[in-house]
């Protein structure tokens, strides 16, 4: 037996005998009872308002108490250390704080490490710090160092890029920082959050199979894709949550985000623990064909991921506060650390978007020589639309593919209005007809795609490469067999282009006579860039995103689609944002999180309603979630669309879905200004497909998506309907 077990089991023995027991299961500690004094080898490493963190400087596992309330949390549970079913390699991973893969370049070989391992080694080495503590690791040739502080009323636990030392043979290519942090055993109750659309739950032992186990923002775009596995929802908030014995506490990647995935599961798979925690990776890796069927793998050979992995761990501090407290802890990361504030203009309770032009080929003698922009709805038909939904409640106009330039697919530059909509003349007319309304008109700026060169631009040269330097083309994919239209390729512009971009954009759009500016698309991508000399992170693409989302902002009002939190911070509206979650098997509970935790600091509204398989429900949510109703439409028929990029948005058409999408607004826009835009203060599910949501205002909404009516408080909310106190 190697000496450094021999050690482990001495020191456990002991630790068993003074407890008084001989390798009990440590028992869970009740909500609010008092906790057991601290085990020994662990070290006082920092207090701050109430809380006090304590250090295991061999292992690098923390304790952190809340003493007054009597709540516990652990970066790995605690009994594990004496659990007799533990054994090997699942025992040291569930006892170690930082686990993960060292690459040999040179042969493809992943070698995976793991603390508790390390530590035996005596390469894990920790010392106190102002504040926390320090520990120095070497894993399997690569050092780097890890921090933990306490800082205000979280634990910070950060690895220094600089700290990180390679060599040639030895390449960091992944790593977990407190990956079993407030696990539940089998005794255990609680639930794990994941952030799969708006939000999903997944129960401590629920017996289900499978996990979650997704990329934060959604799937790396630098990569050729031709065909769509799966339609899922994507992660468009860089967090999740554990609550264990009703002591919850919620974790925020605030450094590496765009580098992390979010694995979560109940017992029975893969380990007898409950468990949820993020995987950074360092070196992304492709498949690059030399023929048809001989290919080798590629890795980076420069990291792009060159800033911190940083996660914030914040603990709800009050038991059993489920997925609301774990929304407050969010929310204080939200105007604390990226400086939101609450809303303090009236919200929109709708959104007009209307597609205006596309590109369509001149014809000669019958011969298709080139693309010019064609009017799918005038700037004058914009208008007339928005004159069937203005006197039902506030609204807002947003114009897609409205200028020339963005009609034919070029990257964003200086708007041109489209003569074939209306030119300049008709465009300031219906901003004039805004004004008049009180209806804020947004520009659309598809800002990190095009489709062909123009504006100074070239795919050869702006386009973002993949590891094998070819242009990441990106594709729409066929409904019915998920492959690639080839023949619609469009590219993602290179990151660091898109704020000088929107300088000269936004400026001009204003001057037009929009109140805003809409982001299409960038808001809702995760992308690197490998071109060579100007290598770029995700998490770069999304910092630049962000800033022009900004510049917007500081030109007007900013709008963005899809909402991943990097460009919502910046924004006043969020479209398109997640409703509901991707359906996994291993879900118990979708919840409506991302709404929950944003409310009252930026506008949200869904995919719109007119788009959806089931309108219905589309707006029980929105009232669920004091989210704006939005619409989308062209003005024209079905027939009109085909051969456009428009073709699969079955209900664009005005003409066929106009009146029922008035009759929608005049009966649901009043009684949405009552909660759009005010704070969510609580969400509960009373009863089986009922949701009851209160509002800071004192408005309550009960929505029912059940087939039959439901008592409720002395109300009855009807079937597929609501009901609303005030």
């Amino acid at each position: 037996m190697k000496a450094w077990i021999k050690r482990a089991l001495s020191a456990a023995l002991a630790l068993a005998l003074l407890a008084g027991t001989a390798f009990a299961e440590t028992p869970a500690e009740a909500p609010g009872e008092t906790p057991a004094p601290v085990p020994e080898g662990y070290t006082l490493a920092a207090e701050e308002n109430g809380l006090s963190l304590y250090a295991d400087l061999a292992s690098g596992n923390f304790i952190l108490r809340d003493e007054a309330a009597g709540l516990e949390w652990a970066s790995a549970p605690l009994e594990a250390e004496n659990d007799e079913n533990l054994k090997g390699a699942q025992k040291n991973q569930l006892l170690s704080f930082v686990t993960g893969a060292v690459l040999n370049p040179a042969i493809g070989k992943e070698t995976q490490f793991s603390s508790a391992i390390l530590a035996g080694r005596g390469d894990v080495k920790g010392e106190l710090t102002d504040g926390g503590y320090r520990l120095d690791i070497d894993a399997e040739g690569v050092q780097f160092s890890v921090e933990v502080t306490l800082e205000n009323d979280c634990v910070r636990v950060v690895l220094p890029a600089d700290s990180i030392r390679e060599t040639d043979e030895a390449w960091l290519q992944s790593v977990s920082l407190a990956p079993s942090l407030n696990a539940g055993s089998g005794q255990d109750e609680g639930f794990m959050l994941v952030p799969d659309g708006s939000g999903a739950i997944i129960r401590f032992n629920n017996g289900r199979q499978g996990s979650y186990n997704e990329p934060v923002y959604g799937a790396e775009r630098a990569f050729l894709r031709t065909a769509l596995a799966t339609e899922k929802q994507d992660a468009p908030l860089p967090v999740y949550g554990i609550e264990r014995n009703g002591a919850g506490l919620l974790a925020v990647i605030d450094g590496g985000a765009a580098a992390a995935s979010i694995k979560a599961a109940s017992a029975g798979n893969g380990s007898t623990y409950n468990l949820a925690g993020a995987t950074f990776t360092l070196r992304e890796k492709d498949q690059q064909f030399l023929t048809d069927d001989v290919s080798q793998t590629i890795y980076e050979e420069e990291r792009t991921v060159t800033g911190d992995l940083s996660l914030r761990l914040y603990p709800v501090r009050q038991q059993s506060g489920g997925y609301m407290a774990m929304a407050d802890c969010l929310r204080s990361y939200l105007t604390d650390e990226l400086g939101m504030q609450p809303q303090t203009e009236p919200a929109a309770a709708g959104v007009l978007t209307v597609y205006c032009g596309v590109a369509r080929r001149q014809q000669v003698l019958g011969i298709p020589l080139w693309e010019t922009p064609a009017a799918l709805t005038t700037y004058e038909q914009a208008g007339e639309m928005l004159n069937a939904f203005a006197s039902s409640g506030s609204m807002a106009l947003e114009l897609e593919a409205w200028d020339a330039g963005q009609i034919l697919g070029k990257a964003l530059a200086e708007p041109d209005p489209a003569s074939a909509l209306g030119g300049k003349g008709e465009l300031e007319a219906l901003a004039a007809a805004c004004d008049e309304l009180n209806v804020p008109l947004l520009a659309g700026a598809q800002l990190a795609s095009f489709s062909r060169g123009g504006n100074g631009l070239s795919v050869k040269k702006d386009a973002v490469r993949t590891l094998t330097q070819e242009p990441a083309a990106q594709y729409p994919f066929w409904l019915a067999s998920s492959s690639a239209k080839l023949e619609q390729a469009s590219y993602l512009r290179a990151p660091d282009q898109l704020p000088g971009a929107m300088e000269t954009f936004a400026p001009a759009a204003m001057e037009l006579g929009f109140d805003g500016v809409s982001v299409t698309g960038a808001g809702a991508l995760s992308y690197s860039n490998y071109r060579s000399g100007s290598l770029a992170s995700a998490d770069n693409s999304a910092a630049y995103t962000a800033e022009a989302v900004n510049i917007a902002a500081q030109n007007g009002l900013a709008a963005v689609h899809g909402g991943f939190l990097f460009a919502a911070a910046e924004a006043d509206l969020v479209l398109d944002a997640p409703s509901g979650g991707s359906r996994f098997g291993c879900v118990d509970q979708e919840v409506p999180f991302y709404q929950i935790a944003l409310s009252g600091l930026v506008t949200v509204a869904s995919e719109p309603v007119n788009l959806q398989a089931d309108p219905d429900t589309a707006v029980l949510w929105a009232l669920e979630t004091g989210s704006a109703l939005s619409w989308a439409f062209a003005d024209q028929n079905l027939l009109d669309l085909e051969g456009t990029d428009l073709e699969g948005l079955t209900g664009l058409s005005w003409q066929m879905g106009g009146e029922t999408a008035a009759a929608q607004a005049a009966e649901v826009l009043p009684e949405l200004e009552k909660v759009v835009g005010r704070r969510i203060t609580g969400h509960e599910t009373p009863a089986e497909g009922v949701a009851l949501t209160t509002f800071d205002n004192g408005v309550r909404v009960a929505v029912n998506y059940t087939g039959a009516d439901v008592a409720l408080e002395g109300a009855t909310v009807p079937a597929m309907g609501w009901y609303i106190w005030e």
